[in-house]
């Protein structure tokens, strides 16, 4: 196999594992308009990010790969300034529940298919509460929580 083939072939395992988590997802509470990469960067705009994929963390002798495949859900919501309105805690505890799903599908083992030559050890969150920052609009906050799915990708 060439260089030009085995690059293409990466890309369609990215491309094939980034389709599944969108669609692993698309139960997750608050997730319900979500956006590959690109979205409203609006109060309700919702997107799913790669960060880094099939990142190989240790080879096994009988050639299986422990991988990891790093994404973040960007979740975008009005915020107040104002220190007497509860908004911005009810709008975290929104997001927030996001994590409490993603930890109970680690625990209940409910995890994506990355297919017949992937066996998927964890999905977590790798962070205990999402991080949050405001975005360029004025009055919104974009919350962001870094996930991982950690598996053992076997040879054909």
């Amino acid at each position: 196999m060439g260089l030009k083939s085995m690059q293409n072939e990466r890309r369609r395992g990215i491309v094939d594992k980034a389709a599944v988590m969108l669609n692993y997802l698309k139960d997750a509470p608050g997730l319900d308009l979500l956006a590959f990469q690109f979205g409203k960067v609006e109060a309700g705009g919702v997107t799913f990010n790669t960060v880094s994929s099939d990142a190989v963390i240790t080879q096994y002798i009988d050639g299986g790969q422990q991988k990891q495949f790093d994404f973040a859900i960007a979740v975008y919501v009005d915020l107040s300034d104002d220190p007497y309105v509860t908004d911005n805690l009810t709008n975290w505890c929104s997001v927030q529940k996001f994590g409490d799903w993603i930890k109970a599908q680690n625990k209940n083992r409910i995890f994506p298919d990355f297919g017949a030559n992937c066996e998927i050890d964890a999905v977590r969150a790798l962070q205990d509460m999402p991080s949050v920052a405001r975005s360029q609009e004025e009055n919104t906050a974009k919350y962001l929580y870094m996930c991982r799915v950690e598996y053992v990708e076997y040879e054909d």
